[in-house]
This record gives structure tokens, C-alpha cells and sequence, in this order.
């Protein structure tokens, strides 16, 4: 069994061994700061764009909506990442 808190090493409460390994995942707080940034990022940039269609080709929608993308993923990693590029999919069709 192991212990160990957020900032310290994890120690094996059995045998008394002591992992370096860090803490895995990003903490849940910048996964939801990373959906709200999905949540109100496309939305806007949507309807930004939708604005101006008619006189940008397909490659710039794509690119700003794939810059959002990696932006949401810089803030939240994966799990938020993951549902924007679906999404900014769907909002680009």
C-alpha cells in the first residue's frame, strides 16, 4: 500500500521504500480551467468566424480552431483536449 501526499515522495507503508516518481496527472483544478476555456473558446471563435466565411479559405478556420485546441490542452491536458478538437470538428462542418 502506498502513501503519500500531492508534494511529497510516495512511500510503501509495507516495506518502507521511497519512489521519486512525481504525482501523476495534471490536478483537477486546471482540467476544469482548461473545459472552460474549450466551453467558452469555441463558442466564440465560431461565431467569429462565421462572421467572416466568406472571405477566408478553409485552412484559416482550421488552424484557429486547432490553435484553441492546443491552447486547452497547454491548460488542461488530455482529458479537456480531447472533447475541444471533437467539438471545434463538429463546429468546422
Amino acid at each position: 500500500m502506498l502513501k503519500g501526499g500531492r508534494t511529497g515522495p510516495l512511500t510503501d507503508t509495507l516495506y518502507g521504500v521511497t519512489s521519486p516518481l512525481p504525482p501523476r496527472g495534471l490536478p483537477v483544478r486546471r482540467q476544469v480551467l482548461g473545459a472552460a476555456v474549450a466551453a467558452v473558446g469555441l463558442p466564440v471563435i465560431t461565431a467569429a468566424l462565421v462572421r467572416v466565411r466568406d472571405d477566408l479559405s478553409l485552412a484559416t478556420p482550421v488552424l484557429v480552431v486547432l490553435l484553441l485546441v492546443v491552447g486547452v490542452a497547454l491548460v488542461g491536458g488530455l482529458r479537456p483536449a480531447v472533447p475541444a478538437a471533437l467539438g471545434g470538428g463538429l463546429a468546422l462542418n
